[in-house]
């Protein structure tokens, strides 16, 4: 008897916290991330409008966390009909300082910063974002508000 009165916690519990993290997860779904480590994280936090175009401008930036971070780069890629590293294809690397990066961007629909090793080197164009795994340690993506 006591077995199941257990089990029927557990499986409260479980419900509750399942419940809980779906509806996070709505609320901040303009902004996502994923990170095979938890130590590391990249977050988007000033997010340009949407746009395309070689001439469209704007600045994206946003804060990362993790040992060493000030030691790592961010790569930011503009989405639109591929994704394009910024700012530009020969300079895809922006530095962090302070736990802080910021750097412009041509405009798209959607955007992605990744955490990065200094060893990565970038796609200057692909398909999707990269994931995380080897030299890229966090991913966040976001859309324009």
């Amino acid at each position: 008897m006591k077995l199941n009165t257990l089990m029927g916690w557990f499986c409260a519990i479980l419900v509750a916290g399942l419940s809980l993290s779906i509806l996070a997860n709505h609320a901040a779904a303009k902004v996502r991330h994923a990170s095979t480590d938890t130590a590391y994280a990249v977050h988007i936090t000033n997010v340009p409008p949407s746009g395309a175009g070689e001439n469209s401008a704007g600045t994206i930036s946003g804060t990362a966390a993790g040992p060493n971070v000030d030691n790592l780069k961010v790569v930011v890629y503009a989405i639109t009909d591929q994704s394009y590293v910024q700012p530009w294809a020969d300079a895809p690397y922006t530095n962090i300082s302070g736990k802080k990066w910021s750097t412009g961007t041509h405009l798209g629909w959607h955007y992605a910063a990744l955490l990065v090793r200094p060893s990565y080197k970038p796609p200057s164009i692909t398909d999707g974002v990269p994931s995380v795994g080897g030299d890229i340690l966090a991913v966040s993506k976001a859309d324009p508000k």
